[in-house]
């Protein structure tokens, strides 16, 4: 869900939805630079690297213009990658 149709269409490229489809229910959201995930209950550590795996993967597949378009230098958000 997103405010705006724009950022939403652009973040959810198809390549994106081919992994967050094989990740099964996950909640995670985008604020300015900052991505997070969440889920009730207790996690063990697996699950948590996991996760974290996970939101690795949504951010490198995120065009760089989108972070640009909102405010966000990629080069900034991901130290030692350049623009997309």
């Amino acid at each position: 869900r997103s405010e705006n149709r724009k950022f939403a269409s652009d973040m959810l490229h198809p390549q994106l939805m081919e992994v967050l489809l094989g990740q099964g229910s996950v909640a995670w959201r985008v604020e300015g630079d900052t991505i997070l995930c969440w889920d009730d209950g207790p996690h063990a550590p697996g699950e948590v690297l996991a996760r974290v795996a996970l939101l690795h993967a949504i951010v490198d597949r995120v065009p760089g213009f989108v972070w640009r378009d909102h405010g966000v230098d990629p080069g900034l958000a991901n130290p030692g990658e350049g623009p997309q």
